[in-house]
């Protein structure tokens, strides 16, 4: 529904920071965002995540979707650092960064409440 009707607005701050595709792997480990290579990629995914935000800005954007378990845009449960698929609670750098300036986030998985939230908001 919110893409049949323009509301969606597509990003990847991935990408968007400068990161090509396909990447080699990227996990955090701690606030660093480390790939499978052992190189730092924080400073892509920083740029990124304040690319993303001032798109939230500019857009007067109140809730994002966002993908699950990614570096950038994971929501409550991320890869945990070690490379072998194991998960833990926290949130990608855009994700943390959003939710800092009160951004209503879901991730894929969580289409409906998403779209019921658009539908009972007052924007």
């Amino acid at each position: 529904m919110l893409l049949k009707n323009n509301l969606v607005i597509p990003v990847c701050p991935e990408v968007d920071g400068g990161l090509p595709i396909p990447r080699t792997p990227v996990e955090l480990i701690g606030k660093k965002a480390i790939n499978q290579d052992g190189i730092d990629k924080t400073k892509e995914f920083v740029i990124g995540a304040q690319i993303a935000l001032q798109k939230v800005i500019d857009f007067d954007i109140k809730m994002a979707i966002m993908k699950s378990k990614s570096p950038s845009c994971g929501k409550d449960t991320i890869y945990d650092g070690s490379f072998t698929k194991t998960l833990t609670n926290g949130n990608g750098i855009t994700v943390s960064l959003l939710k800092e300036y009160g951004i209503r986030i879901f991730d894929e998985n969580e289409l409906d409440i998403a779209c019921d939230f658009w539908n009972n908001s007052l924007f």
